[in-house]
C-alpha cells in the first residue's frame, strides 16, 4: 500500500511537469532547465550501467558536453533528420539483434558505451528540438504509457508464455500482442475524440510507437540485467529511475520526431495537440 501511494504521488508530480512543458509552444528558461536536468539525470543513470569507472567518467564527460550545448543546437535534428533517421534505424536493428541473442552478462562496457550514444544522443537532441512542438512529446508519453499499461494488465490476466525470460521474466507474448492491438486503438481514439482527426493514420502510428517502445523497454532491461541491477536509480519513489520510467519514450521520441518534421499531416495534427 505504501509503495502504491509513492507511485501515485510520483506520477502526479511528473504529470504536472509534463503538463507545464506541453501547455504551449513557447520556449523559456524553465523548459530548457527541465530538459537539461532530465538529460543530465538520464546520463548519470546510464553511466551506472558500466562496470568500469573509467568508462563511467568518460561517458559522463563527453555526454555532458553535448547536453550543455544542446539548447543552442535545437535546429540540427530538423536540418539533418534524414541522416538521423538512417542512423537510428541501423542502431535499433543492431540493438534488436542483441536483445534477441542476449546471453547472461555477455555485453562489455565498450558496447554499452556505443549503445548509449546511439540511443541517448538522438533522444536528447530530439527532446530539446520538440520543445518548440510539445504536442509530439505529449502524444509519445501518453501512447507509451498506454502500451506499458495494456501489456501489463493483459499479461497479468491471460499471460502464460514468456516473451524473453532471460531479460524480463515478467513480460509475456500475450501481453505484447495485446498491447499491439489495444494501444493503437485507444491512442487513435483519443486523437479523434479530442482533436477530431481521422483515426486511420494514428492506428499505424500507434502500432509503430508501441513496437519501438517495447524494444526500448527490453533493451534497457537487458543492460540492467547485464549489470545485475533492478532499477536505473531510486530517484522516483515507487518507480525507480527516470530511465525505468522513460525507456520506451527514449526509443520512440527521436524516431517519431523524424516523422513529425517530414510528414506534414502528422506535423499539423501534433502541433494542434500542443494547444
Amino acid at each position: 500500500m505504501k509503495n502504491i501511494t509513492k507511485r501515485i504521488c510520483s506520477a502526479a508530480v511528473l504529470i504536472l511537469i509534463l503538463v507545464y512543458i506541453t501547455q504551449d509552444t513557447t520556449i523559456n528558461l524553465a523548459k530548457i532547465v527541465v530538459a537539461t536536468l532530465l538529460s543530465l539525470i538520464i546520463v548519470w543513470e546510464y553511466s551506472r550501467l558500466f562496470k568500469s569507472r573509467i568508462y563511467q567518467a568518460l561517458f559522463q564527460i563527453l555526454f555532458v558536453s553535448f547536453v550543455l550545448s544542446a539548447p543552442y543546437l535545437t535546429g540540427i535534428l530538423e536540418k539533418t533528420s534524414n541522416y538521423f533517421f538512417g542512423l537510428l534505424v541501423f542502431a535499433w536493428v543492431v540493438i534488436l539483434f542483441r536483445v534477441l541473442t542476449y546471453k547472461k552478462k555477455n555485453i562489455d562496457d565498450f558496447l554499452v558505451f556505443i549503445f548509449g550514444y546511439l540511443t541517448l544522443l538522438p533522444f536528447v537532441g530530439s527532446l530539446f528540438t520538440i520543445l518548440i512542438y510539445p504536442g509530439i512529446l505529449l502524444y509519445v508519453v501518453i501512447t507509451v504509457s498506454i502500451a506499458d499499461s495494456s501489456a501489463y494488465f493483459v499479461g497479468r490476466r491471460v499471460g502464460k508464455i514468456a516473451l524473453l525470460s532471460n531479460i524480463s521474466p515478467g513480460k509475456t507474448i500475450e501481453g505484447f500482442v495485446g498491447s499491439l492491438v489495444i494501444t493503437p486503438i485507444i491512442s487513435s481514439l483519443i486523437v479523434y475524440l479530442f482533436y477530431g482527426e481521422d483515426v486511420i493514420e494514428f492506428l499505424f502510428i500507434g502500432f509503430f510507437v508501441t513496437l519501438i517502445s517495447v524494444i526500448g523497454d527490453l533493451f534497457f532491461s537487458l543492460l540492467k540485467r547485464n549489470k545485475n541491477i533492478k532499477d536505473s536509480s531510486n530517484l522516483i519513489p515507487g518507480h525507480g529511475g527516470f530511465i525505468d520510467l522513460l525507456d520506451g519514450t527514449i526509443a520512440v521520441l527521436p524516431l517519431l520526431a523524424f516523422l513529425f518534421f517530414k510528414v506534414s499531416y502528422l506535423s499539423m495534427v501534433l502541433s494542434v495537440m500542443s494547444f
